[in-house]
Parts: C-alpha cells; structure tokens; sequence
C-alpha cells in the first residue's frame, strides 16, 4: 500500500470529510442498507471485515450475524480507534491488518467483507489469494466498489471536461463495477 493512501487514512478524518460531501444511496435507501438486504443473514459463524473504516457500514450489518464473532480490520489504526468509538467494543474484535498479509491460518473465516477498499491494494492478485486462503471452502466473500462513472455528474460542476480523465476512474479502475467480477472470478 502506498505511503500517500496511508497518510490519507492514517486518521478517519478525511474519510469523513469525503463522506460527508457525498452520501451513497441505492434505490432511495442508505448505502448500508442496501448493503445489509444483500448479505445472506447467518448466525454462529466467524467474520473478517477488511478495511472497517469509521465502521458506519456495520451499524446496519451487525444484526445479520447473530451469536457470530466478528473481527473489524483496518490497516490505520486511527480508523480502528474511530469504528470502535462509532460501535463500541462489545459486538466486535478490532485488529490492526493490511490485507496483502491477513495473519489468520488457511480457512479460518466463513464470511469476509471489504467495503470499497480493494483498489488500494498495491498488489491485488495477493490480496484476494490471502482473502481465498483464509476463507473457509463454503464461505462467502462479500465486496462493494465504485464504478468509474461514479460522481461523474460533478465533472460540470467542478469544471472538468468530459474528455479528461477523471480522477475516480483511476482508482476504481484497478477493481471497479466495470472489472470486478471477471477479477473475482479468477479466485471464487
């Protein structure tokens, strides 16, 4: 992972600034809600969140996992010590993790989910092999991404011509809605 992206999220405070401009939606409903209607709710079963964040996404999804473990993971520990304010420490384990090294041994996990995080990853195809290792052969991988186009309605607004590059669709493009399940396929 680079420096640049662990300086930018060495705190939640630009995360929440980035937030708070834009607030994902699906069909009218909260991004997390939408989420949650997504997840197939189980109980009894151990998870790794990967890239909690502030933890926001798990406000809505902690009640699909009853009676499970959960271990929230996040490579800053500035966004571990902000998701556990958001959340509390009861309902989840909080573990300092860079996803490229997941330190878990082989099919440890029945269900991992990574909220728009895998286009960081400084090496992608070693990301999703660990993800693969340490899930167990019938458990579920869940992940959100963005789409190139997403925000794109601000190029106008913000004066950036259509013919440019926009600036998500560089980040995106290395695991977007466009690329992501011909990636994922090649591990799932």
């Amino acid at each position: 992972m680079s420096q640049q992206i662990k300086e930018q999220y060495a705190s939640s405070k630009n995360l929440e600034a980035r937030m708070s401009i834009y607030q994902y939606s699906v069909d009218g409903k909260p991004f997390s809600k939408w989420v949650a209607e997504q997840i197939t709710p189980v109980k009894h079963v151990k998870i790794l969140g990967l890239g909690c964040g502030t933890g926001n996404l798990w406000k809505d999804l902690k009640d699909l996992f009853q009676n499970s473990t959960i271990i929230l993971s996040d490579f800053s520990a500035g966004m571990l010590k902000k998701a556990q304010e958001n959340l509390g420490k009861n309902a989840f384990n909080y573990e300092l993790i860079d996803f490229h090294q997941i330190p878990y041994p082989d099919k440890t996990f029945d269900v991992i989910i990574s909220n728009h995080n895998l286009y960081f990853a400084s090496d992608l195809n070693k990301v999703l092999a660990e993800i693969s290792r340490v899930m167990k052969d019938d458990g579920v991988f869940y992940s959100t991404t963005s789409s190139t186009e997403n925000m794109a309605s601000l190029r106008g607004l913000i004066g950036i011509a259509d013919d440019a590059i926009w600036p998500n669709s560089v980040v995106v493009s290395a695991f977007g809605a466009e690329t992501g399940i011909a990636i994922l396929s090649q591990f799932f």
